[in-house]
């Protein structure tokens, strides 16, 4: 009996041993594990990982709970702050950047554990995590630094349930303005679905902030855009500088072990303060200064990020990527021109003068007085254009407008003493101008009204800035002086000397006759003065000469005189024969894409007069189904641009639907795609992007320009399907080496990606060191 208790208690203290894993038993395993996963990580040219305490202390958290829910997870259900791997570990330290994690059990272990047994269970554990592609990923990660495992054996099961946890440490990058990133939180999940459907904006966002100077300036295009992202009192927008040297070949990247920013952080600035800020001078603009760089930067080469934030909480952080983009060229549309056959003359008026008088309110005497002299004694006329401003009253302006009448001319008469002048006057309130002003204005609801309700709208204006500046252009007057004389027909001069005669006697036959010759020469455009550019602005059947020398060379000529020209024109485009309205067409194509390439408070207010339902009507005429005429063409493509700087997303959409479709019917090359490409990019329409070069990139077609617009979009963009990051860059890389360390030295937060870096430190450090000697 004795003999057999004793063999029960030997039986049950063998299987005590087998089923208990001591503190000295997990630490072998671990040992022997990591072990194997860094001889795994040097073959395949990785850096080796390191152990760490919390990491372990996560670790054992784990597997301790899968042997109590009996079941293999990441997540802890109902266990609140130990849901996911991230958060065990931050119940320790909150020092790693990334964190990932292995799990598994092993199958039921029924021998005794010792020396032998620890190792078939480590080479076992091992080859597991080594055949199943997702672990496998994580052990030979570049994202990683650190790791370390923990065991809990499950008496019931007789297995062994392991848990690896990896883990990218952090730095405590020096400078920072504060020791609590400012109070902004660190949502526990992903509150950036909050931005469902604006991601576009945000990237936008993300690449619209520069430094400038020692100021980090945003300038978005959209204020009703950005207003639809920070619509609460707690949502904002933190800026995060990022240092080149944090991406040093020679170390570790340092990316700040915070959950919120990465670099140094400076203060946010959250939505009352944002659009109270809004310096932007047009309605539609938002640009804001977010910060100061600060001093122990101003060397440096630093990049901002964008942090943004929802009710107090870090949504969304975002950084600025080389996207390239661009537009479509108009077509070349040649200009129609009408050229009589009829002969020039060699006598006429030749030269003209004119005579600026700049009059201040309430004043009949002119301060600043043109000099004048006599051309010779042949003055053909004197013509006086007296204006009084609008505002006050009719009767004080009559009175005005006749006494600056009576001063020039008493001015004139004392200059030219012997010469006698044919006057010839014109003195009114200054409406012609004061009409263009109020349309640039949008005030086109008042003007409707007449001009009683005008004047006292004006009057009500008097003494802002604007007002002030066009009352002062109203009362503008001048003379001008028509000198007779004689030329030769080989006189380089001789077209120009017979508009100016042509226009003055109204002989329109002849004043085409000269614009055709003019638009044929290399000679200097005809249009110095504005006495021609009144008469042959003004005259119907001079339109379609006229235009085609405004589009001859558009950048000689005053943008405004242009519009104006346009603007009039267009709202009595019935009126012209078929060659002035295509030249006109083509002119406001032209004039739009002019004006709007520099978009400013004058541009906003010309695009007023330029708006396209000027022309609606008119271009209906050259819609055709069946081929696509270019003034048609020309058409979307400068009122795209328009409904793009005044943010009307529905007619936005009208002409770039028109636009991708014609040249996606037109596509026949890899660089017809790339075209495309940058027209989708430049309208944030990246997903476009994607899809047409997508399969081109597959099957690697696609030629050098393609295949990097291809990746900087897709890298900017991760929107859409999963592609390998590495064989992004290494196809990049084989393409053109140079052109993609260069791409990466500026836009160097794609070395956040440890793999990126190892590649860019192998194979651009010459680069790298070349350029900066050269800079």
């Amino acid at each position: 009996m004795i003999k057999k208790i004793l063999l029960l208690f030997f039986f049950m203290s063998s299987m005590v041993m087998m089923a208990q894993l001591s503190a000295s038993h997990k630490e072998k395993l671990a040992i022997l594990i990591t072990e194997k996963v860094n001889t795994l990580r040097k073959s395949k040219g990785k850096q080796p990982i390191d152990r760490n305490i919390d990491l372990k202390k996560a670790a054992q958290l784990h597997s301790d709970y899968m042997v109590k829910a009996q079941r293999l997870s990441h997540s802890e259900f109902g266990e609140g702050t130990y849901a996911s791997p991230r958060n065990r570990v931050e119940v320790y330290t909150t020092i790693f950047l990334a964190v990932g994690e292995n799990i598994l059990y092993t199958k039921p272990i029924r021998t005794a554990i010792n020396e032998q047994s620890l190792k078939k269970i480590a080479a076992d554990i091992f080859r597991s995590w080594e055949n199943s592609a997702g672990h496998y990923k994580n052990m030979i990660s570049s994202e990683y630094d650190h790791g370390d495992l923990a065991f809990t054996y499950d008496s019931k099961s007789k297995r062994v349930y392991a848990t690896h946890v990896f883990g990218r440490k952090g730095y405590l990058i020096p400078g920072q303005g504060s020791e609590n990133a400012f109070g902004i939180q660190n949502f526990d999940g992903d509150c950036s679905v909050l931005f469902d459907g604006f991601q576009n904006i945000i990237t936008n966002m993300g690449n619209a902030v520069e430094i400038e100077g020692n100021k980090i300036v945003l300038r978005y295009h959209s204020i009703s855009r950005v207003r639809q992202l920070i619509t609460d009192a707690k949502d904002g927008i933190a800026v995060d500088l990022l240092n080149k040297e944090q991406f040093s070949c020679d170390s570790a990247t340092q990316l700040d072990a915070s959950p919120i920013y990465d670099g140094v952080l400076l203060k946010p600035i959250y939505r009352d303060a944002l659009f109270a800020n809004n310096i932007a001078e047009s309605d539609f603009r938002f640009v804001v200064v977010l910060g100061t760089l600060p001093e122990h930067l101003q060397n440096e080469n630093i990049r901002p990020s964008l942090v943004f934030i929802k009710n107090g909480y870090k949504c969304a952080y975002v950084s600025p990527r080389i996207t390239p983009s661009g537009s479509y060229p108009l077509a070349k549309i040649p200009p129609l021109l009408y050229d009589p056959d009829i002969p020039l003359v060699t006598k006429g008026i030749k030269e003209v003068q004119e005579l600026i008088y700049p009059f201040d309110v309430d004043e009949v005497v002119s301060e600043k007085l043109p000099e004048i002299k006599a051309i010779s004694n042949q003055l053909y006329a004197a013509e006086v254009q007296s204006y009084s401003s609008v505002e006050g009253n009719e009767k004080r302006n009559i009175a005005l407008h006749r006494a600056r009448t009576s001063f020039m001319q008493s001015h004139i008469e004392q200059q030219l003493k012997g010469v006698k002048i044919p006057w010839k006057t014109n003195a009114e309130e200054n409406w012609a101008l004061c009409e263009f002003q109020m349309e640039l204005l949008g005030q086109d609801a008042i003007w409707s009204k007449g001009k009683e309700k005008v004047r006292a709208y004006i009057n009500s204006q008097v003494g802002t800035e604007v007002w002030d500046r066009f009352l002062s252009q109203q009362r503008v007057s001048k003379t001008v002086l028509y000198w007779s004389g004689e030329w030769d027909v080989d006189d380089p001069l001789h077209a120009k000397y017979n508009l100016i005669d042509a226009l003055l006697k109204e002989d329109i036959l002849r004043a085409n006759k000269a614009l055709a010759i003019l638009f044929s020469s290399e000679t200097a455009h005809p249009l110095p003065l504005s006495f021609l550019k009144e008469r042959l602005f003004s005259e119907e059947a001079l339109v379609q000469n006229v235009s085609a020398l405004l589009l001859k060379d558009i950048s000689s000529f005053e943008l405004e005189d242009v519009v104006f020209y346009v603007r009039m024109w267009l709202l009595q485009a019935d009126k012209l024969t078929e060659g002035a309205q295509q030249n006109l067409l083509n002119l406001y194509a032209i004039t739009s894409r002019e004006m709007l390439s520099q978009w400013d408070v004058s541009s906003e207010r010309l695009s007023k007069v330029m708006h396209p339902n000027k022309l609606e009507n008119l271009i209906e005429n050259y819609k055709s189904d069946d081929v696509v005429n270019p003034l048609f063409l020309n058409f979307h493509m400068a009122i795209l641009h328009y409904y793009g700087q005044v943010n009307e997303s529905s007619k936005i959409d009208v002409s770039f639907d028109f636009i991708t479709n014609y040249f996606r019917e037109k596509s026949l090359s890899i660089k017809d795609d790339w075209r495309l490409a940058l027209f989708f990019n430049r309208w944030s329409r990246y997903d476009l992007t994607l899809e047409l070069l997508m399969k081109e990139y597959k099957e690697e077609t696609l030629d050098e320009n393609t295949l990097f617009l291809f990746i900087q979009t897709k890298l900017g963009y991760p929107n859409g399907e999963e592609l390998p990051l590495q064989e992004l860059h290494q196809k990049a890389v084989k393409k053109n080496k140079g052109r993609w360390c260069s791409w990466i030295l500026l836009d160097f937060e794609n070395l956040r990606d440890n793999a990126t870096k190892e590649l860019y430190c192998k194979m651009c450090k010459d680069f790298e060191d070349n350029f900066l000697n050269f800079d």
